[in-house]
């Protein structure tokens, strides 16, 4: 959380400044959270923070007054206040039991795929897709990635199917950054990349035959929030060999009907959700894994 200088730029946001006084005041938060239950002096918070005293003093009377934080009888000891973060902690054990729905989604497409599938969002200033669900294949040939939870956004089908859903002036800009080769396969033409992003938008899927690693293929679909914007990829990987058309078009099927499920289970209330399976998430919206370094070498089939 903290970024232990005065400035910065936010990780996902390109070249956005940091608005300081955040920045601060979530040091200050990071001191208390990692303190004993008795809480910190304000010294102790200003040299863990590495804040000016009276700088820190300002942020803890505003973060105790919106209820944050706790101030001690002694008026000089503050702590995170215990029935605020009760009430946190509750409302995350409800997340906690969609976070296992989600893995149930994926789990199940595992079973009716055969293949491994990923749930990955993408991070556009980074140009990188992080993996933040993955349920692996039972085959015994099958796409294992390790410890690989990162991957260029141009390289593989999750990242490009995101790609896809950009506005075109948006999608524009990113194509004239950076395209590495990861393989032989990678798409590194700006050209061909984007006539290739149009026909996944127009598709509705993204598809990568060995372009983020030799020997294995991906299929992707949109996933989509309550207002219909795509805000991750659902995805699988197999052995390439085990990709024809006619499995693409199979399986991207499944990862629609998945994908409706988890908008379901992560945005809707339970009388909204057959509204969404009407709507579906194949519609286009028209318009929006990473510092892969030793991660890539993980990334095997086995």
């Amino acid at each position: 959380m903290a970024a232990g200088k005065e400035g910065g730029k936010l990780g996902g946001g390109g070249d956005l400044p940091l608005v300081r006084s955040v920045e601060r005041a979530g040091r200050v938060l990071e001191a208390l959270l990692v303190a004993s239950p008795e809480g910190l002096r304000l010294a102790e918070i200003a040299e863990q923070a590495e804040l000016h005293k009276t700088t820190a003093l300002r942020l803890l009377r505003t973060l105790t007054e919106i209820g944050v934080v706790r101030r001690y009888r002694d008026g000089d000891r503050y702590a995170w206040d215990a029935v605020h973060w009760l009430a946190v902690a509750t409302k995350l054990r409800s997340m906690m039991a969609r976070v296992d729905s989600v893995q149930a989604v994926l789990d199940d497409l595992v079973v009716s795929s055969g293949e491994t599938i990923g749930l990955a969002y993408p991070d556009i200033g980074k140009r990188q897709a992080l993996f933040v669900s993955v349920s692996l294949s039972k085959n015994a040939l099958r796409v294992d990635p390790g410890e690989l939870r990162t991957w260029p956004l141009h390289a593989g089908a999750h990242g490009k199917i995101c790609l896809a859903h950009l506005p075109e002036d948006q999608l524009r800009a990113w194509l004239a950054g950076a395209l590495p080769p990861i393989t032989e396969h990678t798409m590194v033409s700006p050209e061909k990349l984007l006539e290739n992003l149009r026909q996944a938008r127009q598709q509705g899927y993204a598809v990568s035959r060995e372009e983020g690693f030799m020997g294995a293929c991906g299929v992707a679909v949109p996933v989509r929030n309550d207002a219909a914007e795509v805000v991750a990829a659902l995805g699988l990987t197999a052995p390439v060999q085990r990709m024809t058309d006619e499995k693409v078009e199979h399986w991207a099927g499944l990862l629609a009907a998945a994908s409706r499920k988890l908008t379901e289970v992560l945005y809707l209330r339970e009388s909204n959700r057959g509204a969404a399976n009407r709507t579906g998430s194949g519609a286009s919206a028209g318009g929006g894994r990473a510092p892969a370094t030793g991660g890539r070498r993980q990334f095997r089939v086995v």
